[in-house]
């Protein structure tokens, strides 16, 4: 009786799949388990009369008063302090590198190159429908290589449809993996001018507010878009991640399961899920995250980072599919992978993965990361300058008798 609905939702996504067929097949033949009537009516009955007898207390406003079993009461915005203090590492952990600017097609490619990718440009640009450039630029955009093309497209079709609600919410969703926050947030602004009721747009300006410590503005958000759309997967899981920011355990992990309840196929529930958990447990629920949704570069960031952590021996795999889909420059993948290969022996592969991280000058775990690796391979002098760039960062540990340093332009101190 339980899995029958389940498996319903399931052959909906995926129809035709023959596991799904052999255990419909297998639930059909299950005889199914006799009850009885009476116990389960009167049950019902108890429950009704429990169910007026309390409705008739709270209309003459003498309701009981909560016990310390009754569980949490809800949360208001006064319970979120209005700003916390954010490591910095956290916010740059969230942007996107890249070498050089967001440039137009350029006419010069090789023939095949831009048959390849400027054809597919033109024909997503000459859509009527805006979900269509809409789908090809996320698509585009969650791949490690193509971000740019992604942008191209995003801004061709904003110019054709000025009055679509969630190109807005994507543009400021690539706007904050930027750092352009201004831009960002005026995005997120435009799209809910547009469509006051759109929970995307809701959700995304919650998870910025959040990252910038601003929890009180965030949860005012949640709140807002909730009125809308109560069981929205986006604004669950930004709801729970709220909580964990807030420090607040239990309620996290009571909304994390309800929302994985809500949407048991949606990945993102699961990863909020798994949030709330550390260790064994945690990994194990972004194991399910990255069955539901096998291109998911969240869950295998964390997958990676975690799997370092415990020694599982996926973690390699899993790094790599973390790179593969988008991450090549996030520099907590970077500094996962490279404690792996320093644990397998291999300092100098240890080192080379974060020597030629993009945007790692402008990173403290790298820089410290760098810094004992050099030691390791008795490069010095090498080690005097990534102690003198994580120092010149604000990383105290790293300064010379407490001291601030700086490197100069020939890299002397």
């Amino acid at each position: 009786f339980a899995a029958a609905p389940l498996l319903t939702r399931a052959s909906g996504y995926r129809p035709g799949d023959p596991e799904i067929l052999a255990l419909a097949d297998e639930l059909g033949r299950a005889p199914a388990p006799r009850r009885r009537a009476w116990p389960w009516l009167l049950a019902g009955g108890v429950a009704i009369a429990a169910g007026a007898f309390a409705a008739g207390m709270v209309v003459r406003g003498d309701a009981p008063p909560r016990g310390p079993d009754a569980g949490p009461a809800p949360l208001s915005a006064a319970d979120f302090p209005a700003q916390v203090e954010v490591d910095p590492a956290v916010i740059e952990a969230s942007l996107w590198y890249r070498s050089k600017p967001v440039l137009p097609l350029p006419a010069a490619r090789g023939r095949d190159e831009a048959t390849l990718f400027g054809t597919r440009e033109r024909e997503v640009a000459e859509a009527t429908d805006p979900a269509v450039p809409l789908a090809y630029a996320r698509k585009v955009l969650g791949s490690a290589t193509r971000k740019e093309e992604g942008e191209r497209v995003l801004a061709a079709a904003l110019a054709k449809f000025p009055d679509h609600a969630p190109l807005h919410v994507l543009r400021g969703q690539v706007a904050a993996r930027l750092g352009q926050w201004d831009e960002a947030l005026a995005a997120y602004a435009r799209a809910l001018e547009l469509a006051p009721t759109l929970a995307e747009a809701y959700a995304s300006r919650a998870a910025l507010h959040r990252l910038h410590g601003r929890l009180r503005a965030a949860f005012e958000d949640v709140t807002a878009g909730r009125a809308h759309a109560p069981d929205d997967p986006a604004l669950l899981a930004e709801l729970v991640a709220l909580h964990v920011a807030a420090g607040r355990g239990a309620e996290a992990r009571a909304l994390a399961e309800r929302a994985r309840d809500v949407a048991p196929l949606d990945p993102a529930m699961w990863i909020a899920l798994a949030d709330t958990t550390s260790g064994q447990e945690a990994f194990d629920l972004l194991g399910q995250a990255v069955r539901l949704d096998g291109e998911s570069a969240e869950a295998f960031k964390r997958l990676c980072v975690l799997g370092v952590e415990l020694g599982r021996p996926e973690a390699e795999r899993d790094c790599f599919q973390a790179r593969l889909r988008g991450r090549f420059d996030d520099p907590e993948v970077a500094v996962a992978e490279s404690i792996r290969l320093e644990r397998a022996g291999d300092v100098e592969g240890a080192r080379s993965v974060l020597w030629g991280l993009r945007g790692a000058d402008d990173e403290v775990a790298v820089q410290r990361r760098l810094a004992a690796l050099h030691d390791r391979l008795g490069d010095t002098w090498s080690a005097r300058e990534a102690r003198a760039r994580a120092c010149a960062l604000g990383d105290a540990a790293s300064c010379p008798d407490g001291g601030v340093s700086a490197v100069s332009g020939d890299g002397g101190e």
